[in-house]
């Protein structure tokens, strides 16, 4: 397996666990406190600077 597609199940697999964490805050929240998608903005924030860094570093994706 190459070093890139390692990386790339790396980040997925970190996106999966950060789902399953905010998951379980809003089914422990009482209703209304914990605003809906909060969670999801920063795993996506995560997400695409975990792949901008990968692409870089890969020399898939140049810097600007």
């Amino acid at each position: 397996m190459s070093q890139l597609t390692q990386e790339l199940i790396a980040l997925w697999e970190d996106l999966a666990n950060e789902r399953l964490i905010n998951a379980k805050k809003l089914e422990n929240s009482p209703p209304g406190s914990y605003p809906y998608g909060e969670g999801m903005h920063d795993g996506l924030r995560y997400a695409v600077g975990g792949l901008e860094s990968i692409l870089k570093r890969h020399g898939l994706l140049k810097s600007s």
